[in-house]
């Protein structure tokens, strides 16, 4: 399964570590560029990582 997750402050991490448990193809969409992130999950960063969801390869 595929599963994008918007935004990686607490309930992101948590969501995270329940998707990684299933085995999901996960990418982190988040604002804030120097938030530390999982080594490894695709990542969409910046202050443009919401206006075009498309651009996520799922």
């Amino acid at each position: 399964m595929k599963v994008a997750i918007i935004s990686y402050g607490i309930e992101g991490q948590a969501a995270f570590a329940y998707w990684q448990a299933r085995g999901a193809d996960i990418t982190i969409c988040h604002q804030n560029p120097a938030r530390p992130m999982p080594e490894g999950v695709p990542t969409q960063l910046g202050e443009d990582a919401y206006l075009d969801l498309s651009l996520i390869h799922i």
